[in-house]
């Protein structure tokens, strides 16, 4: 369903050929090309290679490293206190949680994420220009904690964004979990 700028009201299309009108006449309208048109729909629907994504899997990764390093102690109570009934996954992470004690917290793991000297490289490609912020309230964490919090940010978390030659996120369970 495409939309009309003027009026709001949407096309309903039914096939390819009333597509192919509609791109006509907004061609001739908005001198759009079909080598134009084409860019925007492989922008926005088939090339993800760009340096914004990068850097946001990047960021993710290296919070989910930090953050495995940090719950390795819960890691080791929880596989040893398996629960004999179903769980659902919100009492699974709850009980991790009291597992990792009170003291292990995101924010920790942000502020530990940020001011590591892997992070600061990797800021450093794809930021040459700026300076790196990381004092424990600075706008870097508060933006990688806002990354990671952020609901519409589910399909950077796959599994298949996060996979490594060792393996250590080969489950999605665990990378839900450390989230």
């Amino acid at each position: 369903m495409a939309t009309s700028k003027k009026k709001g009201d949407p096309f309903h299309l039914n096939n390819w050929d009333e597509l192919l009108v509609l791109c006509e006449d907004l061609s001739g309208e908005y001198g759009l090309t079909p080598t134009k048109v084409w860019d925007c729909i492989a922008d926005r629907f088939i090339r993800k290679n760009q340096p914004r994504l990068y850097w946001k899997l990047t960021r993710i990764n290296l919070y989910l490293k930090q953050r495995l390093t940090d719950t390795r102690k819960g890691w080791v109570k929880f596989s040893k206190t398996r629960k004999k009934k179903q769980e659902s996954f919100d009492q699974y992470k709850v009980r991790f949680q009291k597992l990792c004690g009170k003291d292990n917290k995101r924010i920790n793991s942000v502020r530990r994420t940020v001011s590591s000297e892997t992070y600061n490289k990797y800021f450093k490609i794809y930021f040459p220009d700026k300076d790196l912020d990381v004092s424990p309230y600075g706008a870097e964490v508060t933006n990688l904690n806002k990354l990671i919090a952020d609901n519409r940010q589910d399909e950077a978390f796959d599994m298949k964004h996060h996979q490594t030659k060792k393996g250590v996120f080969g489950n999605q369970i665990v990378i839900n979990m450390l989230r």
